[in-house]
């Protein structure tokens, strides 16, 4: 099944780790991602590398995106960076070099930055090297935050939105051309399958899927796993599987449409 990985971390301790809210991850190598994708089945084209809550905003383990191209042959894997509001811009342009396509911004577990900086912000990396901004939201906000968030050019929306109460809100920004990733199915207070359809009904080019490897802070029993491909495969045709699995992400990710 050929699949562009739209969301998995790497936490590799050669690089810098640090304690979030109490919590510190155990490590998840290259290797380890790609031994357990081969062995669910899949076959990972690419992908997009997330920065963790837990690596700050520390850059070096973009040295994977390297290692992986020149140890695989793969060259559609890209890099989504925490980053903080004062950046210096000379910098962007640098990371952009290394693979960056994006930067992540955490609302649902708090972030310093308001969403009026996120729109400013989000909007001067779309001029300068037209990078799109990704969320996880906090649902409760959704609604309030809703029409600023359409303000900025290039959006996606982390892990189906979180909670059933987002729903209805992500309905309007997927109809708006927000992307909206297939991924946390374990994060989830509700069973995603059903929404997952009504959203690719709406926009056929929204749905990205992300694997969420390797599922930190989630119940061990509800990790990503075979059982999340074979929904995903009883629910959609062949020709919607490749769009969701494969198509959309690498448009938005690697031909940045």
């Amino acid at each position: 099944m050929k699949v562009f990985d739209a969301h998995f971390h790497i936490i590799d301790y050669k690089y810098l780790i640090q304690e979030n809210n109490g919590f510190k991850p155990d490590e998840f190598t290259y290797s380890d991602y790609d031994e357990k994708t081969r062995k669910m089945g899949l076959d990972i084209e690419g992908g997009a590398i997330i920065f963790g809550s837990f690596q700050g905003l520390d850059t070096k383990y973009l040295d994977v995106i390297k290692k992986i191209k020149e140890q695989d042959g793969k060259s559609d894997f890209v890099g989504v960076i925490n980053l903080p509001p004062d950046i210096n811009y000379k910098q962007v342009l640098t990371l952009n070099e290394l693979g960056v396509t994006g930067a992540r911004f955490n609302i649902f577990r708090g972030n310093a930055t308001s969403v009026d900086q996120l729109v400013d912000i989000a909007n001067r990396l779309y001029e300068l090297v037209g990078w799109h901004v990704e969320i996880q939201i906090n649902p409760d906000e959704l609604e309030l935050i809703k029409p600023q968030l359409l303000s900025i050019p290039r959006l996606s929306i982390d892990h189906v939105g979180l909670r059933k109460s987002a729903l209805k809100h992500l309905y309007e920004l997927a109809e708006a051309g927000v992307k909206i990733k297939a991924s946390g199915f374990g994060r989830l207070d509700f069973d995603p399958i059903e929404p997952l359809k009504k959203i690719h009904q709406i926009n056929e080019n929204c749905l990205m899927f992300g694997t969420d490897l390797p599922s930190t802070r989630v119940d061990p029993d509800k990790v990503f796993s075979e059982k999340d491909i074979q929904k995903m495969a009883n629910a959609f045709t062949e020709h919607e599987l490749k769009r969701i699995l494969y198509e959309n992400a690498y448009d938005w990710y690697i031909k940045r449409l």
